[in-house]
């Protein structure tokens, strides 16, 4: 059974819709909500998707009363679905998505506005974004870019791989006819749907992005995926390690900057999975590297032998590094 509520003015023109899939979240979906009704730019909608939540998430989300709020009910079919459902019933020309743990600044919108402005046609918008760790410190990671830059990124591969907190799903925004012309969200997938997405819209057009932090991902949430989902492998490294199909049609500088970029979120993701103890999860993307990166994979499989706090270490020194932290966030 599926049930939809409505709560929209009678508004004939909507830019953005933002997107909001929630399932057990009660603690914290209500500081996402609210961080949309700051937003300085007020031609939005905002649609939340509870996605089967069991704890009291739907009763979060009803105590907003707000005429751009559209709620709607679905049974159980991962955050992938939600989204594309948020997606379907969207008004908006812009789709804004943010999961429900998170927080947008209140100028984000805005900065989305001068993105568009500069390019109205670009695959991809998105901003710097900073993290708040599980013991409340605040993070914001290194960037190539200037602390002013607002353009187009001349190689998205590139840049995601040599900044950290340069993309994340929480504040990412897309024209929704390009969301459709790839397909949106791959259903069923739990784990790198989001990259793959932004990967699959990175080969069609231009990417925009704004090095002002506008958003704010908590890593402590409840119910994060990171910490349920102990055994998959992210979609993006097995749809493009598996096979070279997704080679077709593309240039030669194309498919060079793809696989430097999945050779090395690959790796990431397969020490990240042992700091964890998923030796499991690692072993699984030492198969996917094997054929192309042999040398790699055999590094990866005699890293699995070590015990899970050298790589938790190891994440330690790697944030010392790349990020500056800047206190506790406001509540």
């Amino acid at each position: 059974m599926q049930r939809s509520e409505l709560q929209m003015s009678n508004a004939p023109y909507v830019f953005f819709s933002i997107i909001i899939p929630v399932y057990n979240k009660e603690l914290s979906v209500s500081r996402a909500i609210d961080s949309v009704l700051r937003q300085s730019h007020d031609n939005f909608e905002l649609i939340l998707v509870d996605d089967g939540s069991t704890d009291n998430s739907w009763s979060s989300c009803a105590q907003f009363d707000d005429h751009r709020i559209k709620r709607i009910q679905q049974s159980n079919q991962g955050v992938a679905i939600a989204r594309n459902r948020g997606a379907s019933e969207a008004s908006g020309d812009y789709l804004c998505f943010l999961d429900a743990d998170d927080r947008l600044e209140p100028d984000f919108l805005q900065q989305i506005i001068q993105l568009i402005t500069l390019k109205p046609g670009a695959a991809l918008y998105c901003c710097r974004y900073q993290l708040v760790g599980q013991h409340g410190e605040t993070m914001l990671a290194k960037s190539t870019f200037a602390e002013d830059f607002a353009g187009e990124v001349p190689d998205f591969f590139s840049a995601y791989r040599h900044n950290r907190f340069f993309i994340h799903t929480s504040g990412t925004v897309i024209g929704k006819h390009m969301f459709w012309q790839v397909g949106g969200f791959p259903a069923g997938v739990k784990i790198g749907e989001d990259i793959y997405l932004w990967m699959q819209l990175a080969l069609k057009g231009a990417v925009m992005h704004c090095s002002k932090p506008a958003a704010t991902v908590f890593q402590d949430a409840e119910n994060r995926t990171i910490h349920v989902v102990n055994q998959s492998l992210a979609w993006h490294s097995v749809v493009f390690l598996r096979d070279r199909r997704w080679t077709n049609g593309l240039t030669h500088r194309q498919i060079q900057l793809v696989d430097r970029f999945v050779w090395y979120n690959t790796s990431i993701a397969a020490l990240g999975a042992l700091r964890f103890g998923r030796k499991a999860v690692t072993r699984g993307y030492v198969k996917l590297l094997w054929r192309r990166y042999p040398l790699t994979a055999s590094a990866l499989l005699l890293a699995s032998y070590f015990p899970a706090t050298v790589f938790a270490s190891l994440k330690l020194l790697r944030d010392r590094l790349t990020s500056a932290t800047m206190g506790r966030p406001d509540a």
